[in-house]
């Protein structure tokens, strides 16, 4: 029986070198790599996503889907559904979408008035 053995160098990746230093691919070790750049995602930072952490306070019909969302410090929307709890639309006040749905009750077009 003849056996193979493949010699496998997981130092490097595409010939770079796995650590710190300027060049290398950073690893997860605890120590900060000066060049790689974590603060932004596609150029935004932390508080451009701040809106994420806003809270909000749900009401729900009887059979527990949701009919009214307010947002804290901002816009609450009230849901309209038909027989079967799906969305046929929702109004902030001032405007409303009407949403548009195939047999299979999937969105197939929006209006905005």
């Amino acid at each position: 029986m003849t056996v193979y053995i493949d010699i496998i160098d997981a130092d490097t990746v595409d010939g770079y070198d796995v650590g710190n230093a300027a060049g290398q691919i950073p690893i997860n070790n605890g120590t900060l790599s000066s060049t790689l750049n974590a603060d932004l995602l596609d150029g935004l930072s932390s508080e451009d996503f701040s809106v994420l952490a806003t809270s909000f306070t749900l009401t729900r019909n009887i059979s527990g889907f949701v009919t009214q969302k307010a947002i804290s410090g901002g816009a609450t929307f009230t849901y309209t559904r038909d027989l079967q709890n799906f969305i046929t639309s929702k109004t902030d006040g001032t405007s409303t979408w009407t949403y548009t749905r195939n047999a299979s009750n999937q969105i197939t077009a929006t209006t905005v008035t």
